[in-house]
């Protein structure tokens, strides 16, 4: 049975169910109200989603992708097609009816017409350093979507990325931290090309994770974009997961607002011996700054006592007391260095033998130097910062090599259909008052610049 709705005078509505009323106007129901499922696909195995989008200029090969024969009847021989097909002018719909499961795929929101393995695509793609624009441009090629000219179709999977990110990044979300925990952070400059001067775009801290023997493979933990890396912001870092369970390890180069951070965010066991968790300086970051101190004083050369007693420094106490023996007054520079970090390094060398075997910041240093190179080169234009730490999420699945298209699909079909077809809210994304439209003293600094 099909009818007009009144409210909507465009759209003829398929109409399954009671007559209780369309919209206001009481004579039948929009797809959008359904008050029972239509029939699903006698060819189906299960529940698939798909839109009801009906308008008075919706083709057969429509109909077909919403479940129905070339005669519209649910059920028809015809009904296995890829969806989408014939594009509705007006999509009234925003809950799914049942389809077949072997159609391509639904749309995930009920403003277009790019299925959901296009989303899909489009998402892996970000997650492995495409732009918003370029990976816009491939979805409506490969949906047969005519190319936009200039800069334009970012915006597209910028809500893809607020909507269905989330969705697709849930499976593989970490809860808590592991047993040894490397930070560290990356620092990201632009130029204001008309007064020249360069200033701090944002900081993406990031996280990398060795857990226990047995609960699976090191990998990268977390990503976060922030404009400033203070111990305010490491701390917020840290308690997005939860912090009931204290790492056993955490590894730093050494900056105070890391170590500030986590006795904030730790401080009931930091009385123990060793401490827990214990905050290590990368022994790496540890031999370079001896080693540039030792340069400055000119007895870094090869075949020099200091630099060879440096190799075994930082593995035991007996180590640091023979590189510590090599090192004169006279030699200014390195003296003072010792000096400066005497307590520091006899505390980590003792307890070493009593942590886990992880003493380098070396493996998120690399992940982050690809970060880096995904990032550099827009950094200017990633202004809002849940947005972007929603992009890094997915860099964060590329990097550990659990990214693919096809999981993708699935996870967003999966949670459509446990939601009746009902996309996640759009357009929440947005940070309020930064709009150019506005007078400069009303618009407010991007969320990702203050």
């Amino acid at each position: 049975m099909r009818l007009r709705c009144d409210k909507c005078p465009d759209l003829w509505v398929a109409w399954w169910g009671s007559q209780e009323g369309c919209c206001t106007t009481g004579r039948a129901r929009c797809p959008g109200f359904l008050a029972a499922p239509p029939p699903t696909c006698p060819r189906a195995r299960g529940p698939a989603t798909a839109r009801t989008a009906w308008s008075r200029t919706a083709t057969t090969a429509h109909r077909r992708a919403n479940g129905s024969g070339a005669s519209g009847r649910p059920g028809s021989t015809a009904s296995c097609q890829s969806y989408p097909g014939a594009r509705p002018k007006t999509a009234c719909a925003t809950r799914a009816t049942p389809t077949c499961p072997r159609t391509e795929g639904p749309s995930p929101d009920a403003s277009t017409t790019f299925p959901v393995r296009e989303v899909a695509t489009a998402l892996t793609a970000v997650g492995a350093g495409a732009s918003y624009q370029r990976a816009a441009l491939r979805a409506r090629a490969a949906s047969g979507r005519p190319l936009l000219e200039g800069d334009w179709g970012g915006n597209t999977v910028a809500e893809w990325l607020d909507t269905c990110a989330p969705v697709v990044m849930a499976e593989h979300a970490e809860t808590a931290w592991p047993e040894t925990l490397v930070l560290d952070s990356t620092r990201f400059m632009v130029t204001n090309t008309w007064t020249g001067t360069t200033s701090v775009a944002f900081n993406v801290l990031g996280a990398y994770g060795y857990p226990a023997k047995g609960h699976g493979r090191p990998r990268v933990w977390a990503l976060a974009a922030y404009h400033r890396a203070t111990h305010v912001e490491w701390e917020d870092f840290l308690r997005q997961l939860d912090t009931s369970t204290a790492p056993v390890l955490v590894i730093s180069d050494g900056v105070d607002e890391i170590r500030n951070a986590v006795r904030q965010v730790w401080p009931g066991a930091a009385g123990t011996s060793p401490p827990s968790p214990f905050v290590l300086r990368c022994e790496h970051h540890l031999r370079e700054n001896a080693r540039e101190a030792l340069q400055a004083d000119g007895v870094a050369h090869w075949g020099s006592v200091r630099m060879a007693a440096l190799n075994d420094a930082f593995r035991s106490p007996e180590g640091w007391a023979a590189f510590k023996a090599t090192v004169w007054p006279k030699h200014a520079t390195t003296y003072q260095w010792v000096q400066d970090n005497d307590a520091q390094v006899l505390a980590q060398v003792t307890a070493r033998t009593l942590l886990p075997e992880h003493h380098s910041t070396a493996a998120l240093d690399t992940h982050l130097g690809t970060v880096r190179d995904h990032l550099d080169s827009r950094s200017f234009v990633l202004r809002n910062q849940r947005r972007t730490t929603t992009m890094l999420g997915l860099i964060r699945l590329h990097l550990n090599g659990t990214d693919s298209p096809a999981r993708y699909a699935t996870a967003m079909r999966t949670w459509l259909e446990t939601h009746h077809g009902t996309p996640p809210p759009q357009r929440t994304g947005y940070d309020a008052g930064t709009s150019r439209r506005l007078p400069s003293v009303a618009r407010q600094p991007a969320s990702l610049r203050k």
